[in-house]
């Protein structure tokens, strides 16, 4: 375990100035499911509660209690006056239980929408700038048993919800101006629809995550020329998770099989949103139009980042192999502990020429025996993109607290806050205190970090 020290943070950065935009956004991030707990009918829901589908047995419906205790977590993170610890972050990112505001399709709950209000009044109570994610995995039921991202109706669904959202809290005097409306949805379908790991558990072809991808883009584009028109301040974003993949063996094969996976899983959905069709010269095989304008349709890339991936040639078919990098140091799931990956992920999303906010960077850590040094290691990769000229505004570690970790269950601790389940305290970690510098520190502009650490 390498100690954290203050003399050590002087080393680490030392000679350097703390550049960063104004107002650059430091937070954390969490989602509905994984932290509210679960009483609203959903996909999820039901796969929580069948045998075999979670690793330790457990499920989301207490979770960490966050639908009850969001004003405590608010506190931790914010900005306070009080004794009780808080990290001084100037952002939160949550996500809007779909399943909880539109239960049975068209019939929306102003109870959820109303209490949904009540978090973002208490985020900025706390000194936070809402961050919003209308979806994070979870679909409602009725949405899942229609035929869920795949149904020919579900742009307009979503689309339809997304406008009813912005637009209450327009209309409430509370608007945000911050929006993603999917989480990971190359994550959605891989997971879901080729490795049937996650709802609705399909191992099918290739072809049909991507036709998942094309709908949710689909969706995407509609939902947001109908959010700008419900309220025009707002600015619209996705969260994707960019999985850094690298040849294994320095050969033409593997560096092929590379950049095929890289196009798949990385730039498919993300190229339909921006350019109207996911093709490229290299790859035309999974090519299809759009018949929706992308025009104002993206203002930011949020960008989820833990890894990388080693791909390889083999003569079986899918014709790939796919293994976790060979770093020394790992994470409590087996994920390689690679901040280089982190600069090669703005660098490669810098060419489509939009700002970018790093939506989620976390490790699992029950221990907290890396999560310090990975803070430390991934911020100077990012102050290193900043340097070269990449726009970055914002960066949120993945998450404040534990949480509920889809098909892990609740084994898998990326907080910088433990919970106890049985109680539901919140109890920082070691860790915490390292955020809570590395932002105190940041807040002055273009101060030394010599200066700064000094007494």
């Amino acid at each position: 375990m390498r100690k954290i020290t203050f003399a050590f943070l002087i080393a680490y950065f030392f000679g350097t100035t703390i550049c960063f935009a104004d107002p650059f956004y430091w937070g954390v991030a969490s989602a509905a499911f994984q932290v509210e707990g679960s009483p609203a009918d959903s996909d999820w829901k039901i796969w929580t509660h069948t045998p075999g589908k979670i690793e330790d047995g457990t499920n989301a419906d207490r979770a960490t209690d966050f639908w009850n205790r969001y004003d405590e977590d608010f506190q931790l993170a914010g900005k306070t006056d009080g004794e009780s610890p808080s990290l001084g972050a100037n952002a939160f990112r949550i996500s809007l239980a779909w399943e909880r505001i539109e239960p049975e399709k068209g019939k929306f709950s102003e109870d959820a929408l109303n209490h949904y209000l009540e978090m973002v009044k208490s985020m900025r109570q706390h000194g936070l700038e809402p961050f919003l994610t209308l979806h994070h995995f979870a679909f409602p039921l009725w949405v899942a048993k229609g035929g869920g991202p795949l149904a020919d109706s579900f742009p307009n669904d979503f689309a339809e919800y997304a406008e009813k959202v912005v637009q209450f809290f327009a209309q409430h005097g509370s608007p945000v101006h911050f929006w993603m409306t999917f989480n990971e949805p190359n994550v959605l379908a891989y997971e879901g629809y080729i490795y049937g790991e996650w709802p609705p558990g399909e191992k099918g072809p290739t072809q049909e995550a991507l036709k998942v991808q094309f709908n949710l883009a689909q969706a995407h584009l509609l939902a947001a020329h109908k959010m700008k028109i419900a309220d025009p301040t707002s600015k619209v974003g996705i969260a994707l998770h960019w999985r850094v993949f690298q040849p294994k063996r320095k050969n033409f094969l593997d560096a092929r099989v590379a950049t095929v996976l890289d196009f798949l899983f990385n730039r498919y959905f993300l190229n339909t949103i921006v350019k109207g069709s996911p093709c490229t010269s290299l790859i035309q095989m999974f090519c299809a139009k759009t018949k929706i304008s992308t025009a104002g349709a993206l203002d930011f890339i949020g960008v989820n980042y833990y890894s990388r991936s080693l791909a390889s040639f083999t003569v079986k078919a899918p014709y790939y192999v796919v293994e976790e990098g060979t770093g020394p140091h790992k994470n409590d799931l087996g994920w390689e502990i690679y901040p280089e990956g982190l600069g090669i992920a703005l660098k490669d999303l810098s060419a489509y020429k939009k700002s970018i906010v790093i939506t989620e960077n976390g490790i699992a850590d029950h221990a907290d025996q890396w999560r310090s040094s990975f803070l430390l290691d991934h911020i100077k990769v990012l102050k290193e993109a900043q340097r070269s000229g990449i726009d970055v505004m914002g960066y949120f570690y993945w998450s404040l607290t534990d949480n509920f970790e889809w098909a892990r269950g609740l084994k898998a601790n990326f907080g910088l806050v433990e919970i106890r389940y049985d109680t539901f305290k919140r109890i920082p970690r070691p860790s915490f205190y390292t955020y809570q510098k590395i932002i105190k520190d940041s807040q002055a502009k273009s101060v030394s970090l010599e200066r700064s650490f000094g007494n």
